[in-house]
């Protein structure tokens, strides 16, 4: 019996092995040769007696092939176009001049025709165009895959204006007007360290440009944490803020081009800084993150590869900093230097906050570039609450003016005496007044001349002592005003086009619908309004156009009152 493999060609099976599972066959070119019987081809008794022909030397030219010759191709490209050469008879022959659909054999003299050039020259070219021809397919299907994410994201893009919001990740690109605050933040962000404000009314874009602001820091190479002031993280209790503060810590540098949220991943990246460069940074490290730090460097000096450094040790040291119980043997921490509960930490808390920004800034130009650190503080109001005793709004002032005065560089937090007491017990800085530990009074608020902090602060508008003292400490800000027509207009047609992108879903005479929203928007002109009422008429309209097959423009006002 004759078969085809793959492989090896044509060949004579011999006789069966492993039960007919494997077969011993005589292959024409390469001899004998044990394979799968799967993967081999029974040949048909016709091509079997045109082998047998071939070989007997009956493979002669009858003259039937000319009924069967293929025309030169205009681009003389002859294989590309599917015809096929027989040596025999000396000609190119269509596909029907074969004896089987595959193509194998001359119905002239029953030898096997060519489909493939032999010419070295040839050969690469026609495989040059095959790659090509591959690449192509390939291309189509990558654009049709990005198409596909792209239309997604559009998607997820709308379900988040349906509640009058914008996502993070199409912050910058559906950002409109605001220009001069946009100008004001660029240049914040250009600075070493400093702080800011940024004071609106409840829906008038501070959310939307705080998630700016972490985009943009996030892509020019900062470390940005958030924290949203209210029950879980108030400002009078540091340990809970820095806990918050660390859960939300993220960047982008280096091969880490996606958002990484891992004080732990920061600590390797600096620990492998530390290892190959020359400079010894660990003495200007606070004390607080000194051991896992030197832990680090450590075990790097001891040859352990990156991914045999255990990442749950370094979850667990994160949670011995906020004063938690530590878990695990790895290493046994000094339990003193933990972060305690009580409203003096803000001294602890800055200490590491200052270092966190010095280290990021150490490794600019490194293999991970980091520009220094941006906490960004929301729901600043909530700490003039009537609810919070005197007491508690001292501790929470206390810590604002700590992280101020570190984002200013302030050098009197280096040398101030801070070991006198007040008459309450408390230790007071002697030219800040700032409040610091008891439990820690070597522990200053800053740990370094240049912190490379920089601090954000967002209040709704009004009466505020915070933004007073934030004022009186020379903190800039950027107040947010109602949109203009021009720009709701714009804004408009941003929620248009990604709706139309997602949904394929276009409406007419979108002038006339943005006349008739703006009317509307007169006494509520805030960005989650616009947003919001520009996808209720979307959909309103839409549901209408279900039912009404053209829609008359002028008719919209009465669809949407």
């Amino acid at each position: 019996m004759k078969v085809k493999h793959r492989q090896w060609g044509i060949g004579t099976v011999l006789y069966e092995l492993s039960g007919g599972y494997e077969i011993l066959v005589n292959f024409d070119d390469h001899g004998k040769i044990k394979v799968i019987q799967n993967d081999c081809e029974k040949i048909p008794e016709v091509e079997q007696v045109a082998e047998v022909e071939r070989k007997q030397g009956g493979g002669m030219c009858k003259d039937i092939c000319k009924e069967f010759k293929a025309t030169r191709p205009v681009d003389g490209k002859r294989y590309e176009s599917g015809q096929l050469r027989c040596q025999t008879c000396e000609i190119y022959i269509t596909i029907e001049g074969t004896q089987d659909e595959r193509g194998l054999y001359c119905k002239c003299c029953n030898y096997r025709v060519r489909g493939k050039p032999r010419n070295r020259i040839y050969k690469a070219k026609l495989r040059n165009e095959e790659v090509e021809q591959v690449a192509e397919v390939e291309q189509v299907a990558e654009v049709e895959q990005v198409a596909e994410v792209e239309n997604s994201k559009n998607k997820k893009i709308v379900e988040a204006f349906r509640l009058g919001v914008v996502p993070g990740f199409a912050v910058q690109d559906i950002t409109v007007g605001r220009e001069k605050e946009i100008k004001s933040v660029e240049k914040w962000l250009e600075k070493e360290s400093e702080s800011l404000m940024i004071i609106g009314q409840y829906g008038q874009g501070k959310s939307h440009i705080i998630r700016y602001i972490r985009e943009k820091a996030l892509s020019e190479g900062y470390l940005v944490a958030y924290c949203d002031i209210g029950e879980e993280s108030q400002m009078h209790k540091p340990k809970s803020v820095f806990n918050t503060l660390m859960k939300s810590l993220s960047f982008r540098s280096g091969e880490w081009n996606e958002d990484n949220s891992d004080l732990g991943l920061f600590l390797i990246l600096y620990a492998i800084f530390e290892n190959e460069t020359t400079e010894n940074f660990s003495k200007d490290i606070s004390k607080f993150l000194r051991p896992g730090v030197n832990d680090l460097v450590g075990k790097l000096k001891r040859q352990y590869k990156i991914n045999e450094l255990d990442g749950n040790y370094f979850a667990s040291f994160i949670d011995y900093l906020c004063g938690d119980d530590y878990v695990g043997n790895t290493y046994r921490f000094n339990r003193k230097i933990a972060i305690q509960p009580f409203q003096t930490s803000a001294s602890i808390i800055c200490n590491i906050l200052s270092s966190i920004g010095h280290m990021a800034a150490s490794m600019n130009g490194f293999k991970n570039s980091f520009k220094g650190l941006i906490l960004i503080f929301d729901e600043g109001e909530t700490i003039d609450s009537p609810a919070y005793l005197s007491k508690q709004r001292e501790g929470g002032i206390n810590l604002i003016k700590g992280l101020t005065e570190i984002s200013n560089n302030n050098e009197d937090l280096l040398n101030e005496n801070h070991n006198e007491r007040r008459s309450d017990g408390k230790y007071e800085g002697s030219k800040t007044n700032l409040v610091y530990s008891g439990m820690h009074k070597d522990t200053r608020f800053s740990n370094h001349k240049k912190n490379h902090v920089k601090c954000l602060f967002a209040f709704v508008e009004g009466e505020s002592e915070v933004i007073d003292i934030l004022e009186k400490h020379k903190v800039k800000k950027i107040v947010l005003n109602d949109f203009t027509s021009d720009e709701k207009n714009k804004l408009m047609d941003k929620i248009l086009e990604i709706y139309k992108k997602a949904y394929d879903y276009e409406i007419e005479n979108t002038e006339k619908l943005k006349e008739i929203l703006i009317k509307k928007l007169e006494n509520s002109d805030n960005t989650r309004s616009i947003i919001k009422i520009t996808m209720e008429a979307i959909e309103l309209i839409k549901e209408h156009g279900m039912t009404v097959p053209h829609i008359d423009p002028s008719d919209y006002e009465k669809i949407l009152r």
